[in-house]
């Protein structure tokens, strides 16, 4: 009786050391509260989850002729985040009085200082942002100046 046992001991183990990395990955991701990096089972870091919007006038940028300048904001946005690893561009949505640029990530004072060369481009008057320090229920959001 115990040889059988001893037996399957191996085969019990090895299924739990491959599940749990993968349950525990979908279980973080599940929890809106929290950032979970693509490279997380090589990082296993999870950390606070915060947000920027950045909000564009359309009509102040027209005055200044830079309302065709926001075409590349995006691919900047999202290069900075990503080489800095603090957080990534999440989504666009522009109308006809404005455009608001949504970023995600780990500390929104960081990723305002990182993106605020490309937010310099623009005239200081054009838009404002919002720093959202608790992505789980939009609470404690600031807002500021662009720059």
């Amino acid at each position: 009786m115990l040889k059988k046992e001893l037996r399957f001991r191996p085969v019990i183990l090895l299924l739990i050391v491959l599940a749990v990395p993968n349950i525990i990955f979908f279980l973080v991701k599940a929890m809106s509260h929290y950032y979970v990096s693509d490279d997380f089972l090589n990082s296993a870091l999870i950390l606070k989850r915060e947000g920027i919007k950045v909000v564009f006038n359309i009509a102040e940028l027209e005055k200044f002729n830079q309302k065709d300048n926001l075409k590349n904001i995006e691919d900047e946005l999202t290069q900075i985040l990503k080489r800095s690893k603090s957080g990534e561009f999440q989504s666009k949505s522009c109308n006809e009085t404005e455009c608001i640029y949504t970023l995600y990530g780990t500390e929104a004072d960081r990723m305002h200082q990182l993106i605020k060369p490309v937010l310099r481009k623009y005239p200081e008057k054009s838009g404002y942002i919002y720093k959202i320090y608790d992505l789980k229920n939009y609470k404690d959001q600031v807002k500021g100046d662009l720059y």
